[in-house]
C-alpha cells in the first residue's frame, strides 16, 4: 500500500467488507477509500438483455446448450487438475445438442504462448471448441452460457453471481479468501463427479438451480451494485480538479462484435441410428477426440463418419461415411476404391440435397425438406439412409430423422 512512506490518493475496493479489511492492515488508508463496487459486474447486467445476440454469435439457437469451461491459472486450477477435460467433455456431449467454449486465463495464454495452447487444445478445436480469445469475448460468452464448469477463477464467480448454473472442477480452498464471494462459491456449487455421466450432471446442475444463492454471491461480489461507473466517475473528476458531467456514467453492453471465438468447422463425427417412434433419432458426437471408457454408445455401434479433406489420415482410413464436396477432385467411386473399409460416399451437390454412393445399394439422391445447421449433418442423413437400406427397398422410400430438436424429412430416389 505505501510507496516511499505516501498513502494513494484513492483506494477503489468493491465491497464494504474490503473496507473493514483494509482497517485492520492499512488504517492509514481509509480516508482515501472508496466503496465502489465491482464495474466488470455492473457491465455484466447491463450487457444481459442482448443474451440471444451472443448465443447466435457463438452459433447457438434456442434448443442449443452452451457449455463453458473455464480456467484461472495454476496447478490446482480446472486445466492443472484436469488438462483432458476439455476433450472428455467434447466427446460426451452431442454435437446437435450442444456448443462447448473454453475461457482461460491470460496468464495461461501468454506463460505458454498461443501458439502452445492452441496446440494443446488442437483435436478439442477441431471437434468444435470455441476458444474465447484472453483478451476480449469471454463476458459475451459467459453470459451465452447455459452452465459453467470452472474453479477458484473470477470467471466462475462471476457466472455464479449472474445466476448460471455452475460446476466446480477444481476448488483449492486453501488458495480462496475466507468469507469471499469466491469461497461462497466453493460452499454451494457442487463438484463435477469425472465417475458420472457429463450429460446427466449437467440437467441437474440447471434443474437444482438455486437463484437465492446467485443473488448471495452476487451481494458479496459488490456493495455497490449498478453504481460502479458513476461512482468512479466521481473519485476520477475529484482528483483531477474538474467538475463532473450532470448527466449518468454511461455503462455500455459488450458489442456483439466483441465475440470472435476461435473454432475450426467439425469434420469428423461418430453416429448412433435408432427407431423412435417413426422418427428416427439421430445422436452424434465428435470423432477428433476420444470419449472415456463407459462413456457413451460403443464404438461398434457407431458409424464413423469424416469429410475427405481432413487432416488426420487415421479417422479418413476408417470412416465407415465419407463426404466431400461436389467440388472434389476425386470421384465418389474413386474415394470408396480407395478406401475400402467406408461403407459409402456421401456428396453435397445443393444444401437440401446429397448423392451417395453406397457399396450395397449403388448410387441414390437423398433430399431433405430443409437445410439443417448441425455439423456433420450430411453424414447424420446418410447413416439414416442405410438404416432404411437394411429395412426396406431405398427406392422412393425415406423418413424423419430428427437430430436434436430439428425434425427433418428425407426422400431416397435410386439413380
Amino acid at each position: 500500500m505505501y510507496r516511499e512512506g505516501t498513502v494513494p490518493a484513492a483506494v477503489i475496493l468493491p465491497h464494504d467488507s474490503d473496507l473493514t479489511a483494509l482497517s485492520r492492515t492499512t488504517p492509514e488508508a481509509v480516508p482515501n477509500a472508496v466503496v465502489a463496487g465491482d464495474p466488470c459486474l455492473d457491465r455484466l447486467t447491463a450487457s444481459l438483455p442482448l443474451r440471444q445476440q451472443y448465443r447466435r454469435a457463438l452459433g447457438a439457437d434456442s434448443h442449443t446448450t452452451v457449455v463453458t469451461l473455464t480456467s484461472t491459472w495454476g496447478p490446482n486450477s480446472l486445466l492443472g487438475r484436469n488438462p483432458e477435460l476439455i476433450d472428455a467433455t467434447l466427446a460426451e456431449l452431442t454435437l446437435q445438442d450442444h456448443i462447448v467454449t473454453a475461457i482461460i486465463h491470460p496468464n495461461v495464454w501468454f506463460a505458454h504462448g498461443p501458439w502452445q495452447l492452441r496446440r494443446w487444445l488442437a483435436g478439442a478445436r477441431r471437434a468444435g471448441l470455441r476458444l474465447i480469445p484472453p483478451l476480449h469475448g469471454w463476458q459475451t460468452t459467459l453470459i451465452a452460457s447455459d452452465v459453467v464448469i470452472g474453479d477458484h477463477g473470477a470467471v466462475t464467480g462471476y457466472a455464479a453471481a449472474l445466476s448460471i448454473p455452475t460446476l466446480l472442477a477444481a476448488f483449492p480452498e486453501s488458495e480462496v479468501a475466507p468469507g469471499s464471494a469466491a469461497e461462497l462459491v466453493g460452499r454451494f456449487a457442487p463438484r463435477l463427479d469425472r465417475r458420472r455421466a457429463l450429460p446427466e450432471q449437467l440437467g441437474e446442475a440447471r434443474s437444482r438451480h438455486d437463484s437465492d444463492l446467485s443473488e448471495q454471491i452476487a451481494q458479496r461480489v459488490s456493495s455497490r451494485p449498478g453504481q460502479c461507473a458513476d461512482l468512479l466517475r466521481s473519485v476520477f473528476y475529484r482528483l483531477i480538479g474538474l467538475a463532473e458531467p450532470a448527466f449518468a456514467a454511461p455503462v455500455p453492453p459488450y458489442p456483439v462484435a466483441g465475440l470472435d471465438a476461435d473454432r475450426e468447422p467439425v469434420r469428423s463425427c461418430r453416429i448412433f441410428c435408432r427407431p423412435d417412434g417413426v422418427d428416427l433419432h439421430i445422436q452424434m458426437w465428435p470423432g477428433d477426440v476420444a470419449a472415456r471408457p463407459r462413456r457413451g454408445h460403443r464404438t461398434t455401434e457407431t458409424y464413423a463418419a469424416v469429410e475427405i479433406t481432413h487432416s488426420r489420415r487415421d479417422l479418413r482410413a476408417n470412416a465407415d461415411i465419407l463426404v466431400q464436396s461436389a467440388d472434389y477432385a476425386a470421384t465418389d467411386a474413386e474415394i470408396l476404391r480407395a478406401y475400402p473399409a467406408a461403407i459409402m460416399v456421401v456428396t453435397i451437390v445443393q444444401p437440401e440435397r446429397l448423392m451417395i454412393l453406397h457399396r450395397r445399394h449403388g448410387r441414390f439422391e437423398l433430399e431433405v425438406s430443409e437445410p439443417v445447421a448441425v455439423p456433420m449433418w450430411p453424414a447424420g442423413l446418410a447413416a439414416a439412409a442405410h438404416h432404411v437400406g437394411r429395412q426396406v427397398d431405398i427406392d422412393g422410400n425415406g423418413g424423419v430423422a430428427r437430430l436434436g430438436q430439428h425434425r427433418v424429412t428425407f426422400r431416397l430416389k435410386v439413380i
